[in-house]
């Protein structure tokens, strides 16, 4: 048993701290999902990559891009959110910069969390749920400590100790809330309302998301 057992852990109070940063960061950062999933969408369009018979090279490519873009706007949402929190001016400008500092190391981190999340999902999905969890805090770890990589999955497991389960329901919680207007949507307006509702809920997903896991990380890294 880890010394951040002692540690209170509210689901409850977690979500509403997480939502009140939500609302105050809302715009800039979904902003900023959309500046992403446009250059994403260019970048799959120059190369060729959403025909309907794309060559491996375009797929690799783009899979590539996509994935180094993705770290990035990981990096800068984990980033701002800390910036926030801690009161600084000009929290997006900042978390840009510390991206960049710490982009190599974040990059390798996220690669080994895949691999090793992979690797647990062949193992039967329950291993793979489990590594998912305790490498859940990698992102904030690497952006606001920077031990290393290896050492930020070590980090991270660490702070997650005792605390998967509750992680667990508070994102299961983040899917009830994506998939019930879906649900909804899609028996009101039919299948087709799902072309523009689904990249409008990954985008906000993914904003609080980035600022819920920040939200653990300080309340499980707290001394």
């Amino acid at each position: 048993m880890n010394d951040n057992q002692l540690i209170d852990f509210d689901i409850g109070a977690l979500l509403g701290e997480a939502f009140g940063i939500f609302k105050k960061m809302f715009t800039v950062m979904i902003l900023l999902y959309l500046v992403y999933f446009l250059v994403t969408s260019l970048v799959a369009i120059m190369l060729g990559a959403d025909t309907p018979e794309p060559t491996t090279l375009a797929l690799t490519l783009n899979i590539i891009i996509a994935y180094l873009l993705t770290a990035f706007l990981s990096g800068v949402y984990t980033a701002s959110v800390w910036s926030h929190m801690n009161q600084h001016e000009s929290p997006i400008k900042q978390g840009m910069a510390r991206c960049l500092e710490v982009f190599p190391m974040l990059l390798g981190a996220m690669i080994l969390v895949g691999i090793f999340a992979a690797i647990g999902f062949l193992l039967f999905i329950v291993p793979g749920i489990i590594v998912a969890l305790a490498l859940s805090l990698v992102a904030p770890v690497v952006v606001i400590e920077n031990p290393g990589i290896t050492a930020s999955l070590k980090r991270s497991y660490e702070l997650t100790d005792g605390y998967k389960v509750k992680i667990f329901y508070i994102l299961m919680i983040m899917v009830a809330v994506v998939l019930v207007p879906i649900a909804i949507a899609s028996l009101v307006f039919g299948p087709s309302s799902l072309d523009a509702l689904v990249p409008l809920l990954s985008g906000i997903i993914t904003v609080f998301n980035a600022i819920l896991y920040v939200v653990i990380y300080k309340h499980l890294s707290a001394e």
